[in-house]
């Protein structure tokens, strides 16, 4: 599903812009999940786990612009990708409702507004279909994007205990967090 582009300015003055992703920026993109996978341990997998080929990743980019059930944005600053966001939308009929979500930002770009700027798109896809909920997973200890969600209306509604091995061997809970539109 595309989404229309929308230019934010961040909390530095800069101009970014919020655009559909571009399949052609595959091998971007993937560069991008390594990055972030390397700068906080609160993404669920590793650098070293990013196993997609360009020509992989180009196919996966192409669905979710085909795709009824699922929207991608993309926050590029200076023609780089500074972050990005899904919405999952259920296709089963007693869950469509509901919808999951996930956002990643470069850390040169936290506290910038850009995390802001991809909930309040997010919300209003959400309501333009009619969902009711939106759900999120989050790595207990994530003190940033806990602060962003329930910033943003989200509240834990759940515990998945020691479900995350740190790189440090100790464990972490999955919180399950939920925003009612």
């Amino acid at each position: 599903m595309t989404c229309e582009t929308r230019t934010i300015r961040l909390k530095n003055g800069a101009e970014a812009m919020i655009v559909p992703p571009d399949p052609e920026r595959a091998e971007e993109m993937l560069d991008f999940v390594r990055d972030i996978s390397s700068e906080t341990e609160f993404i669920t997998r590793t650098a070293g786990e990013v196993y997609e080929t360009v020509e992989v990743e180009k196919e996966k980019l192409a669905g979710i612009l085909a795709s009824e059930n699922q929207v991608m944005l993309v926050c590029m600053v200076d023609g780089r990708i500074a972050g990005n966001c899904s919405l999952g939308f259920q296709r089963k009929i007693k869950m469509r409702h509901r919808a999951s979500v996930g956002i990643a930002i470069r850390q040169a770009y936290w506290d910038l507004g850009i995390g802001t700027a991809f909930f309040e798109e997010m919300i209003r896809i959400c309501r333009e279909r009619g969902v009711r909920q939106m759900e999120l997973e989050v790595i207990d200890g994530n003190a940033r994007g806990l602060a962003l969600y329930t910033k943003m209306g989200f509240t834990v509604t759940g515990r998945r205990p020691d479900a995350f091995c740190m790189s440090d061997g100790t464990y972490r809970d999955e919180l399950f967090m939920t925003k009612m539109l």
